[in-house]
This record gives C-alpha cells, structure tokens and sequence, in this order.
C-alpha cells in the first residue's frame, strides 16, 4: 500500500499541469496519468502561501534518487530531460515527481521498465514565490511626531471669490 503524500500546488503551477495533461501527445508514457493523480489530490494555495518548503516551477531542488549522491536542480517548464545542466524538466518523469512535493518527502520516480525508484527530496533551496513576496515590513522607528503644529492636518476650506467675469485667458506660456 502506498501512502499518498501531500501535494501543494500553486495556481499557477496547477495550471501548466493542467495544460501539460491536455496536451494531444504524453511526454512519456504514463505522464497523463501521473499528472492527473497529481491535479485530483494537490491542494491549490496562491502562490504568496505557499509553504517555503515545496517544490515550485522554478525552485532549486537538492534530492536524492534511490542510493546515488545527492544532485541539485532547477525545475524548469520548456526543459526535456532529468537534470541535465543543474536543470529538470517539468515534463520528465523527475519533474512531475517532484512537483508539489515537500522536503523530507519520499517521491515515486517512474522508470521505463515500468518499476520505480524513490526519490528524496532533501531541500527547496530556492522558490520563487517566496522571492517575490518580499520582507515583511518592519518598523523602523518607535519616535513619536514631533511637537507643534500638524503641516499636514486637513484645513477647513476657504470660500471661493468670484467676481463676475471670467477670465480664461492661459497666459504667455500659450503663445
């Protein structure tokens, strides 16, 4: 019995999933399947929550396959292949593993023979969203507003005058 594994999927990244399972050809076989299990289990966060820990499009992953030496790479969408140049592909059996996937979970790697190999994602070394959430803000002064009169405390409004004529002259800066 295998235990199904939480995964954690941005909007964004269920998306290309979605469109990735649409497509009219697999990019290996058992890919469609694979990417449909993974869309009817994921629990979609916006990108700004999603947990630091979890494998994104475009995060830097460290992993293990099987027994083999710890690798890093980057999960890339228009890539083909198993990391090769510190990259892998979304749609490589690799990718879809990975994808959504936390650190400190053990993934399924499909093989051709139609076994499988684990994989242990170690650590999301980088992930995009949490780059582009920015710090927090922080306060940076605890000094209170200087003594005296507020310059920019709201003014009761002064009456207009009008004297009866009209003047819509623009000036010399219209000639």
């Amino acid at each position: 019995m295998t235990v199904q594994l939480p995964i954690v999927l941005t909007s964004a990244d269920f998306t290309v999933l979605q469109n990735l399972a649409g497509n009219w050809r697999e990019p290996f076989a058992g890919a469609s399947r694979m990417i449909r299990r993974k869309l009817d289990a994921a629990t979609i966060m916006f990108p700004a929550d999603i947990p630091v820990d979890v494998v994104t499009l475009g995060s830097r992953v460290r992993f293990r396959v099987g027994s083999k030496p710890a690798q890093e790479c980057s999960l890339a969408r228009e890539l083909s292949g198993d990391c090769t140049e510190g990259n892998v592909a979304l749609a490589s059996p690799l990718g879809l593993a990975m994808i959504g996937a936390a650190a400190g979970n053990i993934v399924q790697l499909p093989k051709a023979d139609g076994t499988t190999e684990q994989v242990l994602i170690e650590a999301v070394l980088f992930q995009p969203e949490q780059k582009r959430a920015g710090p927090a803000l922080r306060l940076v002064s605890r000094a209170q507003p200087p003594p005296g009169p507020n310059v920019f405390a709201l003014r009761e409004p002064q009456a207009a005058s009008f004297t009866g004529e009209w003047d819509d002259d623009p000036g010399p800066s219209a000639a």
